[in-house]
């Protein structure tokens, strides 16, 4: 069971905003003399954390991220309206009604509103 995820990040507080719509509430934190990030704790104790990158070549990229959202139309049109980018319109699949956006530093993330049972 994944317990923990960690991005590095250039763009932390843009990353906040776009993650805060998603309905993520992402706190400051910070551990010791460590430097200060932002963290959140979701279901079943998994950690989402993202780190202030030093550098352009520590920023994670190469990652592909996935939430579930409860009403993925009105969550497309806030991130639309906040100016984020969509990657992928939104449209049924075998798992449900799925859609992918761009992140602030381009990192794709799929967004799906479940089939109600």
């Amino acid at each position: 069971m994944l317990n923990l995820l960690v991005i590095w990040s250039q763009e932390s507080e843009a990353l906040v905003a776009f993650y805060t719509i998603l309905g993520i509430q992402l706190l400051p934190e910070q551990h010791g003399k460590g430097p200060q990030h932002y963290a959140t704790q979701g279901p079943a104790s998994t950690v989402f954390e993202i780190y202030p990158a030093t550098s352009d070549e520590k920023v994670t990229r190469n990652i592909r991220l996935g939430f579930e959202v409860a009403q993925l139309d009105t969550v497309l049109a806030q991130l639309t309206a906040a100016g984020f980018a969509l990657h992928q319109p939104a449209k049924a699949s075998a798992w449900g009604y799925r859609a992918v956006v761009l992140d602030p530093e381009g990192r794709k993330v799929e967004l799906i509103e479940r089939h109600q049972a």
